[in-house]
């Protein structure tokens, strides 16, 4: 049986959390070879301003919204492969691991990933709702390259999980000079995605238009298993105390609602996560 609990961590934490019962998952770190996908959804901010004036109605409907986008596309990276490494607001940063002999394959399933999720934007070209009708657009930069993975943190009063490393600062670039609606990809990844259409758009990044030939999906195995109290708590430590005491109830909705908030965004840099092997305990 999956916990509800492990849906909300990366899959590489998740399931060293889930092997090991009585490990402490800080420092323990995941270095990798991987296709990164940063995928950028816009159009919420409007609408979620917009329904804001609707009150709990508006807040209700803003959410209906959210999760029927997120769960559908959640669902379309795992059965390709990818781990859902960070959300940030309406974008996500997708991880799709690879081996030597899985490369190529990877490589094309990353890519046919965000091929589909730019052709199911359709269905979000035109959404109703009771503030009005709003348009969704996706773009999306790809990239290979070399990932980090660990949690950091104090596991009595947060933990953290970090992804980073060369590939998600090349698809982040990727996805900087991508335009509404256009899947960009890293020039070094599209030898290894072939065949495959795409025009230049500068030295370094293409425009893929489309693969050839057949992908076949490839989902990670299921998370299952029972969780002991401590590992719960562990689970409990990466989320926001309300999020984590509803589910501890077992109540399977949220308190959905608009709040005014000051916002702090604190970016570290410096750290070379593909080659310094302290760079978790600088973290």
């Amino acid at each position: 049986m999956s916990s509800p609990w492990l849906a909300y961590l990366p899959y590489t934490i998740a399931r060293d959390i889930l092997a090991d019962p009585d490990a402490n998952p800080v420092g323990q770190e995941h270095r990798q070879r991987a296709v990164a996908m940063f995928a950028d959804i816009s159009g919420f901010t409007a609408m979620s301003e917009a329904l804001a004036e609707a009150g709990r109605a508006g807040t209700e409907e803003l959410t209906r919204v959210l999760n029927g986008y997120f769960e559908a596309t959640i669902a379309l990276v795992r059965q390709y492969g990818g781990i859902v490494g960070q959300f940030g607001g309406d974008a996500l940063t997708v991880l799709f691991p690879y081996t030597e002999a899985t490369q190529r394959q990877t490589a094309r399933r990353a890519v046919q990933c965000a091929l589909e999720m730019q052709t199911r934007m359709r269905h979000y070209a035109a959404v109703e709702t009771l503030a009005g009708t709003f348009k969704l657009s996706f773009k999306a930069g790809l990239a290979d390259g070399r990932s980090y993975c660990t949690s950091v943190g104090d596991p009595q009063t947060g933990l953290k999980t970090v992804v980073a490393g060369s590939a998600l600062d090349l698809c982040a670039a990727a996805e900087a000079v991508a335009e509404r609606g256009d899947v960009v990809a890293h020039q070094a990844l599209l030898p290894l995605a072939e065949p495959l259409h795409a025009e230049p758009l500068t030295d370094a990044f293409r425009r893929v238009s489309r693969l050839e030939g057949d992908v076949s999906p490839a989902p990670l195995p299921e998370l299952r298993g029972e969780l002991s109290a401590r590992q719960e708590r562990l689970l409990a430590a990466y989320l926001h105390p309300v999020i984590a005491q509803r589910i501890g109830r077992g109540q399977s909705g949220f308190v959905n609602e608009h709040r005014k908030v000051t916002v702090l965004f604190v970016n570290f840099g410096g750290f070379d996560y593909d080659r310094d092997p302290q760079v978790g305990e600088k973290l």
